[in-house]
């Protein structure tokens, strides 16, 4: 694993809660002549800004970072010009949030000075309780928050898989949740069946291809090791020992 994948990874795993908050575009922003940015300020301690802005209806595709400490914090929007803030709205209270799923929605500002509309901002944010070594997963029946050991029934179905199928996966790690929150989807990729004849016993038998980063350092069985990039894992071995939600 390179250097800059290991930060990001301890990055990811230093808080328990953190929130991903990703700026598509806006419309009917007029900027001041001074550039217009949107600042995201959470409890007063993390604040970030998008690029400045001079153009109408701007596209931004800038995605932020916030560790969550205290969930019952709003996290704010506000629309600022040179020093000044001349609006604000209310993103998303992070305790309100259900975690792993994506909130998509165009906040209108509030203007605080002056007078006339400001516009609106598409926003993506996704609250994340996952990490990247650990195999838990969510269950929703009792407590939203809740995790408990991973597990996952699926001796029911192992007679209905069949070469070519897909197998999709609801990830909880650092590039799952980026995943997710850029396009809006409650999958984080992807995976294909595919049939092998057995090196040893020539017998056909199951496996899923994939491309993954391989955080769990699963076994690769053409190359024997524990890579990355397009992987082929044994399709049992690698259903049973997934870090995630959900998958289908």
């Amino acid at each position: 694993m390179s250097k800059l994948l290991a930060q990001t990874q301890d990055l990811w795993d230093k808080s328990k809660a953190k929130l991903i908050v990703y700026i598509l575009e806006g419309v009917g922003i007029v900027p001041g002549d001074a550039g217009m940015q949107i600042r995201l300020q959470y409890a007063k301690k993390h604040k970030a800004k998008t690029q400045v802005v001079t153009e109408e209806d701007p596209t931004y595709g800038e995605i932020f970072y916030f560790p969550v400490k205290d969930p019952s914090v709003p996290v704010m929007l506000e629309f600022v010009v040179g020093k000044n803030v001349l609006g604000s709205s209310m993103l998303c209270v992070p305790d309100d949030m259900r975690p792993e799923i994506v909130f998509d929605a165009w906040i209108d500002f509030k203007r605080i000075v002056g007078k006339g509309e400001l516009g609106s901002v598409h926003v993506r944010a996704i609250l994340s309780h996952g990490d990247e070594k650990s195999n838990m997963i969510f269950d929703w029946r009792e407590n939203p928050r809740a995790t408990v050991p991973y597990r996952f029934d699926y001796f029911d179905i192992q007679s209905k898989v069949r070469a070519g199928d897909l197998i999709i996966f609801d990830g909880v790690d650092m590039l799952s949740t980026l995943s997710k929150v850029s396009t809006n989807s409650q999958y984080s990729r992807v995976g294909i069946v595919v049939e092998v004849p057995n090196k040893y016993t020539k017998a056909p038998q199951l496996y899923l291809m994939e491309v993954t980063r391989n955080v769990d350092k699963f076994p690769d069985v053409l190359s024997r090791s524990a890579r990355s990039g397009v992987c082929l894992f044994r399709l049992w071995e690698r259903v049973h020992q997934y870090n995630g939600r959900r998958l289908w």
